[in-house]
């Protein structure tokens, strides 16, 4: 009995998002920490919050390649960490693109390749695969509406929807405050 009801639980929080409505928020919300051994500035900019999800973009160490993107679920992950699986994109009711990005216990994540190179246990991960990080920055930080689809442990959808006032400036401010250089010539929309 003890095993079937958890068995429910389990696959109720588990559910896909029914018919999405982004959350209207202010938008994205920059913030800035300081390494306290070598006194390196690290930016952050985040859309969403606690109850519908959220997307990051950051950096963990500063130079060109070093922004990199999260999608972190408004539920952790279930199951093990590590490997990679397919992220969906919709952007202002545009169409749908796939993308590979790196799974953890509660987040997705999308590097690139020089960010790639400065953590050794990510090194050749497939999420460098399909859309750029800056593509992605550029695509997502003018948004209004953000869809995120991410797949649990056992690949079940879990959406995150996202609104904004589309103001792009606290994640080129991340650009700016990571030494990395925001893309140019980027489209806005996939």
């Amino acid at each position: 009995m003890k095993v079937a009801v958890l068995s429910a639980a389990l696959a109720l929080t588990a559910l896909p998002s029914s018919a999405p409505s982004a959350e209207p928020t202010v938008g994205w919300v920059y913030s800035e920490t300081t390494d306290p051994i070598t006194d390196a500035r690290r930016g952050f900019a985040t859309l969403g919050n606690d109850a519908a999800g959220s997307v990051v973009f950051k950096c963990d160490a500063n130079g060109p390649g070093s922004v990199y993107a999260a999608v972190i679920p408004a539920l952790p992950f279930v199951g093990p960490s590590a490997g990679s699986r397919k992220v969906v994109i919709r952007v202002d009711g545009g169409p749908a693109r796939e993308d590979v990005w790196m799974y953890g216990r509660s987040q997705a994540v999308k590097m690139s390749r020089a960010s790639l190179e400065r953590v050794p246990t990510f090194g050749g991960a497939p999420s460098t695969l399909g859309m750029s990080v800056d593509d992605l920055a550029a695509q997502l930080a003018p948004a209004k509406a953000i869809v995120l689809r991410v797949m649990d442990f056992n690949f079940v959808p879990v959406d995150v929807v996202l609104g904004s006032n589309g103001d792009p400036a606290a994640v080129k401010r991340v650009y700016a405050t990571c030494a990395d250089v925001w893309p140019t010539g980027q489209t806005q929309h996939p």
